[in-house]
């Protein structure tokens, strides 16, 4: 991610997430991509904040509470949030309900032959090959693979995404514009006597 002059943008979508070890609920760093969804989400509150004045810089915090007495938000404090507008919503779900979700939706990719199980446990944080030679090589993987599972990443993410990405949105319509076009042609068309009601 950049911050220059107060925007902020991504090199690659889906940008990568490492979540550190103090921060996992396992104890162990590991990392994980946010979606083209997700990185629009980010760079909209980022800008925000930076339009309210604050300067943001690489040690800044990624996410800040609204009254910035200490400049960190605790892991309690995120969960009763989701839980508040997870309430709102009409919902009696716990924040687990979005890591399950998650874990649920990699699943249905995983079964579509769009991203790897190895992946799917990784990016969940969960102990598995990938996950053993992660730590073992000091948090680091060969620049090809991280490659590969964001590609995947980005195959799976219309599982993730509570929108639509616009270049599926654009196939869409050109599968209904080329649908349309062979349906209108006469060569296609039945004779009516060929039609049944």
């Amino acid at each position: 991610m950049r911050i220059e002059e107060n925007s902020a943008s991504f090199d690659q979508i889906p940008t990568l997430i490492i979540v550190r070890r103090e921060l996992s609920k396992a104890g162990h760093q590991y990392f994980t991509f946010l979606s083209e969804e997700g990185c629009d989400y980010l760079k909209d509150y980022l800008e925000g904040r930076m339009r309210e004045g604050e300067e943001i810089e690489p040690e800044s915090a990624v996410v800040t509470p609204k009254q910035r007495i200490k400049p960190f938000i605790r892991s309690i404090n995120v969960g009763d949030i989701i839980r508040g507008v997870i309430r709102k919503a009409g919902f009696p779900w716990r924040p687990y309900v979005l890591r399950s979700y998650f874990d649920t939706q990699l699943m249905l990719a995983e079964s579509k032959g769009l991203v790897l199980r190895d992946y799917r446990q990784l990016w969940m944080g969960h102990k598995g090959d990938i996950e053993n030679r992660y730590t073992t090589n000091k948090q680091k993987l060969p620049e090809n693979v991280i490659e590969d599972m964001r590609k995947a990443y980005k195959r799976s993410q219309e599982y993730l995404q509570t929108t639509v990405s616009e270049a599926t949105n654009e196939e869409k319509i050109n599968e209904a514009l080329k649908k349309q076009l062979f349906l209108s042609c006469p060569v296609f068309q039945l004779p009516r006597n060929l039609i049944h009601h």
